[in-house]
């Protein structure tokens, strides 16, 4: 799992550099929403799987809900979103 992790850290910092701020604040916000939410479920005695489920779905609702208030939709954010609700429980689970 660990690999896991540095592999998405070496995929992320090249490409930090030519991030649009906007691609930056996705990604950032979904990981902490993500992990957040994931803690709070593991420490309410949810099971990781139930945990997991729900702090992805919950970050996604978020992304999917503040993309469709933009006056223009790209897709492209939702995918930032994404990586960071999958990114935020696998930062809480190994650290």
């Amino acid at each position: 799992m660990k690999a896991l992790i540095v592999a998405l850290i070496l995929l992320i910092s090249p490409l930090a550099q030519s991030f649009e701020r906007d691609k930056a604040l996705h990604l950032g916000y979904s990981t902490v929403i993500s992990a957040g939410t994931y803690s709070l479920f593991r420490l309410a005695d949810h099971s990781k799987g139930e945990s997991l489920i729900v702090a992805v779905t919950y970050t996604m609702a978020i992304g999917i809900a503040k993309e469709f208030s933009d006056p223009k939709f790209d897709g492209r954010d939702l995918a930032y979103d994404a990586l960071g609700a999958l990114l935020g429980p696998i930062l809480v689970i190994n650290f």
